[in-house]
């Protein structure tokens, strides 16, 4: 009909597979393709399916053999999916991983210098001579204390310093000329080893107490000073036990010759008139042997942030087992 625009549209052949163009109006009837001249439904590119190829011929027309076989796709999609559990697991491995490290940061910062060592670092201690023991938070360095002061024959200082918790702790002793100290009380002996240890420390005393320190039946003497420098604060303790029957000694007898004068009244004379009498008698009186000592032991804490009456601070005080 005249006025009309004709509409075309793109078709593909069947055949050839060629692109060509048609009136709208022979969609789905059979044209004539312009390429190839054979006959062919008229569709368009997307209605047409494509064409199966056919598989190329098999060199040898035996079986395979399974170790021949290539590999069937459903089995390699099963084996994909395992890969997601590993991921995962090393994912979860390395989070936890990652928060211990923070949690442990985190303890370690506020545990640096907080002047409060754990249970976990204290151990036994025995000193060379096995005479005591007491608990300390780590393997010790020895150190000598030579002799100075009245009967004082020398000792030892064993030293644990501990870089964490900005904390020195250390026990030692000083061995005692015992026959020398005989009939000397025990502020007569710590007060001399005190005032050392201020010197040595270059501190000041700010507190100082009496300790009932019994170990099993046995009392020993002790006292608690707490001292200041400009560094730190030190808590030392004294122990003493002055019983001299548990070391070797024998008893000798001396003459004992004493005149005195006896007055007695006389007559008219009110002061009486002095009569000499003279005393003769045995005194018994115990000798240490020779080389014989005496034991002031001492356990001391020093720190920015030492706390007398803290709990580990009391427990490592009385750790301390003489022999």
């Amino acid at each position: 009909m005249a006025g009309e625009t004709l509409m075309y549209v793109v078709i593909v052949c069947a055949n050839c597979n060629g692109a060509s163009q048609v009136d709208e109006d022979a969609l789905g009837k059979m044209v004539q393709c312009p390429l190839c001249g054979k006959p062919t439904a008229a569709r368009t590119k997307e209605a047409v399916l494509p064409v199966a190829k056919p598989l190329e011929q098999s060199v040898s027309d035996a079986p395979l053999s399974l170790d021949d076989a290539p590999a069937s796709p459903i089995a390699n999609a099963s084996a994909k999916p395992q890969a997601a559990p590993v991921k995962k697991a090393i994912y979860i491995g390395l989070s936890l991983f990652a928060t211990l490290v923070l949690m442990g940061l985190i303890y370690g910062a506020f545990r640096y210098g907080n002047g409060d060592i754990p249970d976990s670092s204290w151990k036994k201690f025995k000193p060379p001579d096995g005479k005591c023991e007491v608990s300390l938070p780590g393997e010790p360095e020895a150190e000598e204390i030579p002799a100075e002061g009245f009967a004082v024959l020398g000792g030892k200082r064993f030293v644990v310093n501990r870089w964490f918790e900005k904390i020195r702790v250390g026990f030692g002793w000083i061995d005692l000329d015992a026959d020398r100290l005989q009939g000397v009380k025990f502020d007569q002996i710590a007060l001399p080893f005190r005032d050392r240890e201020l010197k040595r420390l270059s501190g000041k005393m700010t507190a100082e107490g009496t300790v009932n320190f019994i170990v099993g039946k046995r009392p020993f003497e002790a006292r608690l000073y707490q001292i200041e420098t400009d560094k730190e604060k030190v808590v030392l303790q004294i122990y003493f036990d002055a019983d001299v029957k548990r070391l070797r000694s024998h008893e000798i007898v001396e003459k004992i010759r004493d005149e005195f004068q006896f007055f007695a009244p006389l007559g008219l004379n009110p002061a009486g008139v002095g009569v000499p009498i003279e005393l003769k008698f045995d005194q018994r009186r115990l000798v240490i042997d020779p080389g014989e000592k005496l034991r002031l032991y001492f356990a001391i804490i020093g720190g920015k942030k030492v706390v007398a009456d803290a709990p580990w601070v009391t427990k490592f005080f009385n750790s301390f087992v003489p022999e």
